[in-house]
């Protein structure tokens, strides 16, 4: 009788242990477009097996890249508004200024995380989409040149003395972006506002009241880097 009991109960802390995890992974915001390329890998591998193992090889790199990590909490004796943070993992491309002042493009690697993070804490005051082609972004060391007619999203977090614009711009090979947030809302760093597949090009503007702390070809991490300061 009490190895029955003992049973039951093992039974019932693993059924709690599945649904705790399956609760947490469909509550992420990127489940349904994983949910969709495993549906999608199952349904191949009945049709065509070489075919399905080839989607496979696919559907795991998406989830690599897809993948949203749980990171400490660093704390700082800086106030939360005072620095601006990187917005994806990845490299520092380039930096330069245009009408809306200065900039700082970030692409990820390969295999980074694809995840687009919210810099700062602040309110979400204005998403537009701009619909739009998928032309070739040019880069080099000294100048940037991106299509004006390409697709993108454009991101502004308000706060009280300033606000921060994000670009999320779409190239060749990024075909997918998809949001996780609406205008109104309240966003603290390091939250997920949206996902782009195959290496986006992230434009972030920054305030003139705020001092870079960052370089060309630095390597970034998503809501943790500091790339600006407010100046005192």
């Amino acid at each position: 009788m009490k190895m029955a009991e003992n049973y039951k109960k093992h039974l019932h802390l693993a059924w709690q242990s599945l649904s705790e995890m399956i609760a947490q992974k469909t509550a992420e915001p990127v489940f349904p477009v994983k949910a969709v390329a495993g549906c999608l890998c199952v349904f191949a591998v009945l049709l065509y097996l070489p075919l399905g193992i080839l989607l496979f090889g696919g559907f795991l790199y998406l989830h690599l890249i897809l993948r949203i990590s749980a990171r400490p909490v660093v704390t700082s004796d800086a106030p939360s508004q005072d620095i601006i943070f990187a917005p994806i993992d990845g490299q520092i491309v380039h930096l330069g200024s245009d009408e809306d002042g200065r900039f700082i493009l970030f692409r990820p690697q390969f295999f980074d995380s694809h995840i687009i993070y919210a810099p700062i804490d602040g309110e979400l005051s204005q998403h537009i989409y701009f619909s739009g082609k998928f032309d070739k972004i040019q880069l080099d060391a000294n100048q940037v040149h991106i299509p004006e007619h390409n697709m993108r999203h454009e991101y502004t977090i308000e706060l009280p003395t300033y606000h921060v614009k994000l670009q999320i711009i779409a190239s060749p090979l990024n075909r997918l972006i998809s949001v996780f947030v609406d205008e109104g809302m309240r966003l603290r760093r390091r939250e997920a506002i949206a996902s782009a597949l195959l290496q986006p090009l992230i434009k972030m503007h920054v305030p003139d009241s705020f001092e870079l702390e960052c370089r060309i070809s630095q390597r970034c991490i998503g809501g943790d880097t500091p790339i600006a300061r407010k100046l005192r």
